[in-house]
């Protein structure tokens, strides 16, 4: 099988993003297992949204509570955390996520070091 560049990858994307069919919704899996997106048969793709945010919720949250610990210990414990979450434990998440949240109308910028 041949490689393709990055450059002709990103095009490729870009076209079947325009086909469109593309849908945002709950997934559920298997009890131990958490599905962040599927491509079906007929090439609808239905993505997942709540189980990276909440892997980002939990990473930052971890970044809160334990300002101490590094980058890449947030992110060993941040995958513990979530290999040991269930489809309902993570939609439970996403939901009280969703009822705290507020949106941001303005992008935040960070500031490069």
């Amino acid at each position: 099988m041949a490689r393709h560049t990055v450059a002709a990858l990103k095009t490729l994307i870009a076209d079947e993003l325009a086909k469109g069919l593309i849908y945002e919704g709950q997934i559920i899996g298997s009890p131990d297992q958490f599905v962040e997106g599927v491509c079906h048969v007929n090439g609808q793709i239905t993505v997942n949204p709540s189980v990276n945010v909440v892997d980002t919720l939990i990473h930052e949250l971890l970044h809160r509570r334990f300002p101490q610990w590094s980058e890449v210990f947030v992110r060993l414990e941040t995958a513990r955390v979530m290999r040991q979450m269930s489809d309902k434990d993570i939609a439970l998440t996403y939901s009280k996520y969703k009822r705290r949240a507020k949106r941001k109308t303005k992008p935040v910028r960070l500031r490069h070091s």
